[in-house]
């Protein structure tokens, strides 16, 4: 995956990036969801995501926009055979 920051600097309260998940990419294994501090907020521009929160699973398609509290277990995956580009909003990672 590639995150790119849209912001100049550095924030410690917001993380706003372009994220690209090239095909047969995942952030982590089925079997391990990763969490941390914070809230989640994406929005397709291209492609498709796979977006796991807890038990919910749903695929993501351009215009599509989902938000969640990242501390809840949660897992992204491009199993397509094409990327998927994304606009990323993490706030209050740190806290």
């Amino acid at each position: 995956m590639r995150w790119e920051r849209l912001t100049p600097e550095d924030d410690p309260h917001v993380e706003f990036l372009r994220v690209t998940y090239p095909p047969d990419t995942e952030s982590c294994p089925p079997d391990n969801l990763m969490n941390h501090g914070g809230r989640e907020y994406v929005h397709i521009l291209a492609g498709r995501l796979e977006v796991q929160v807890a038990f919910a699973r749903q695929v993501l398609t351009p215009g599509d926009s989902l938000n969640f509290d990242s501390s809840i277990p949660h897992r992204l995956a491009n199993p397509f055979d094409e990327a998927c580009l994304a606009i990323w909003c993490v706030v209050g990672r740190q806290g």
